[in-house]
């Protein structure tokens, strides 16, 4: 099954780029902000929490909006790769039931796709990183490991049920 899985994953790669490349620019052509969003979405969902949490009930955590940005960059990549897997398929049928495609290589053109605005997000971090001046410890890079191997998990999960 393995084998199968990396023969289909060599044979599609092609295909699975160029339709996330696709679907991106169809997504940033129908926006009036185009790319920018990528940015505010979750600039503006940080705000909210950094001043719900922060002002309001007052948390005294040290570099709490990055605390917060992180947390929902991770989770709208992981919520938005669940629905949109389950979704996937059926939207597709008319593609998947008229020529052969593995039905895993739809959930990856998905994930590549919101990936691609996660790393953008993280790209975000980054500079909230040296503006604010957070040392880097070693629970930054064990945090961020831990991070990066459940999101490999539940890739693997995910395309395990395909």
């Amino acid at each position: 099954m393995f084998k199968r899985f990396m023969d289909d994953m060599k044979k599609y790669w092609k295909y699975a780029v160029y339709s996330s490349r696709a679907q991106l620019k169809s997504e940033i052509a129908n926006s009036y902000l185009n790319w920018l969003w990528w940015i505010l979405d979750p600039l503006c969902f940080m705000l909210i929490y950094v001043f719900m949490f922060g002002y309001v009930f007052k948390s005294d955590e040290q570099y709490f909006a990055i605390f917060v940005f992180i947390g929902i960059t991770m989770w709208d990549f992981f919520n938005r790769c669940l629905l949109q897997s389950v979704r996937v398929i059926k939207s597709n049928k008319p593609i998947v039931s008229k020529v052969y495609i593995p039905k895993f290589i739809l959930v990856i053109i998905r994930m590549c796709i919101n990936g691609f605005k996660m790393f953008i997000s993280f790209l975000i971090v980054a500079v909230m990183l040296i503006v604010w001046r957070v040392p880097i410890t070693c629970l930054c890079w064990y945090s961020a490991s831990v991070a990066f191997f459940c999101i490999t998990e539940y890739s693997w999960k995910t395309l395990e049920m395909y």
